[in-house]
């Protein structure tokens, strides 16, 4: 057997075992994460069993634990998407305002039950070249994170036609989050799992695009750039 095809085996040998590996983390991680929601819902059940509680608060706390869940699993499966295969995006000419309005009107509810303020203000136009599909994900991800973080207010702001500001008045980052904002899984302070932004920052660089998280004053701001023109089609 030559070098060349020993060379390509061993190679072959360490990619499925990495992706082995990373199977084996999410679903330990993701298993682990859905400990939380599924305790609760458990512990409410028994409250309502025992009629110990009011059974309309039970379902509210229930529901909510839910759709907890729903997100955790919807984004477990994308990451396993990811980790299964590189994400290869399908570049075209769109709006990027009218994403950004569509993940808006996604985390409206979301920023209604905390009582944080959505306020908005893109440029006129914003044509661009991307995936439509995951530049919503990476939108609706970070949009959600800044209402979760909010005190009362995320504001939402455009530059330069390609890029989109989203600050909120929550607390300064730490510099422990700042090391681990993009990590699977990690957990912060307000129970965060980190899934959101993960693959926000997976997608992200998927489409050449640049995401960041910092402060500034006394807000914490996402940015969130796209590169490229409408007249590009695909990164360099």
């Amino acid at each position: 057997m030559s070098a060349a095809l020993i060379g390509v085996g061993l190679d072959l040998t360490r990619r499925t075992c990495r992706a082995e590996r990373q199977a084996a983390e999410l679903f330990a991680n993701a298993s682990h994460e859905l400990r939380t929601p599924l305790a609760v819902i458990g512990a409410e059940a028994a409250l309502l069993d025992r009629e110990e509680a009011e059974p309309r608060q039970v379902g509210r706390h229930i529901e909510h634990q839910v759709h907890r869940m729903g997100i955790l699993v919807d984004g477990i499966l994308q990451l396993s998407k990811v980790d299964a295969q590189p994400p290869h995006p399908e570049f075209a000419a769109m709006d990027l305002r009218e994403t950004v309005y569509d993940a808006l009107a996604t985390v409206e509810p979301l920023a209604a039950e905390r009582g944080v303020e959505l306020t908005v203000g893109l440029d006129r136009q914003m044509p661009v070249t991307s995936d439509a599909r995951m530049t919503h994900t990476v939108l609706l991800n970070v949009l959600a994170n800044a209402v979760r973080h909010a005190r009362t207010q995320v504001t939402l702001t455009g530059c330069g036609g390609t890029t989109v500001l989203v600050a909120n008045d929550g607390e300064p980052l730490g510099q422990e989050q700042l090391e681990h904002l993009f990590d699977r899984f990690w957990s912060d302070s307000d129970g965060g799992c980190g899934i959101g932004m993960a693959l926000a920052e997976e997608y992200a660089n998927a489409l050449g695009a640049k995401l960041e998280l910092y402060n500034e004053g006394r807000h914490v701001v996402a940015r969130f750039s796209l590169p490229y023109q409408e007249s590009r089609t695909a990164p360099m």
